[in-house]
């Protein structure tokens, strides 16, 4: 049987409860994709320096910066107006969300400092981004190791 959070969204409880939802306790399992994708990115020096600086892509079709996770939480999703609206759509519970802030907040305050028109090169030569770093690597293994083995990009 599966199991359904009570916490989650009640149009997702409903979902749940019907057999509609896949991945209970998750609304939207892509955006968790996208959410884990950018967490490991932030959390990983040697792929900023490699992708983001130096446009060394796997594929030729392939394109990233710090604009995409910027864009990702503070624009499409509600992570910059706090995490915990995202328990039960893209997290699944207060850890999680906890974890996801101390990202927002890091970037936040990196951008507070610097503002928006810094190269790429220029923001990872802050200091502030080291507290970038360090809230994504606490980060990004607790929802990595918390998503469900078949939550794969052929899933959702």
């Amino acid at each position: 049987m599966v199991k359904c959070y009570a916490k989650a969204h009640e149009l997702s409880v409903f979902a749940c409860q019907n057999g509609y939802v896949k991945f209970p306790g998750i609304e939207f399992p892509w955006a968790r994709l996208e959410l884990l994708s950018h967490l490991e990115h932030l959390a990983d020096n040697d792929y900023q320096w490699r992708v983001w600086v130096r446009h060394v892509f796997p594929t030729e079709t392939y394109f990233d910066n710090f604009d995409e996770p910027v864009h990702f939480l503070f624009d499409d999703f509600g992570f910059a107006d706090g995490a915990m609206v995202e328990i039960g759509w893209t997290l699944y519970d207060e850890h999680e969300a906890e974890l996801v802030t101390a990202v927002v907040n890091a970037i936040d305050a990196l951008l507070e400092r610097h503002g928006t028109e810094l190269t790429d090169e220029q923001y990872l030569m802050k200091p502030e981004w080291q507290a970038v770093l360090a809230a994504a690597k606490t980060a990004y293994p607790v929802l990595r190791d918390n998503t469900p083995a078949d939550m794969t990009w052929d899933s959702v």
